[in-house]
């Protein structure tokens, strides 16, 4: 990913939802587990914070 576009602000802000889908496409590719130390927690964490923020469920 360049700079450019990890530097764009994202549309919308990350739901659960979103962070289920990361988590369930990483585990996929990885043999069946989220490898430990993944940005995986994060997004999760940052969609529990954004839940309440703009009343996406």
């Amino acid at each position: 990913m360049s700079k450019s576009q990890h530097s764009q602000k994202s549309s919308s802000p990350t739901t659960p939802r979103d962070a289920s889908r990361v988590q369930a496409t990483v585990a996929r590719s990885s043999g069946g587990a989220v490898p430990k130390g993944s940005y995986v927690g994060r997004l999760q964490a940052a969609a529990v914070r954004n839940q309440g923020k703009s009343g996406a469920k």
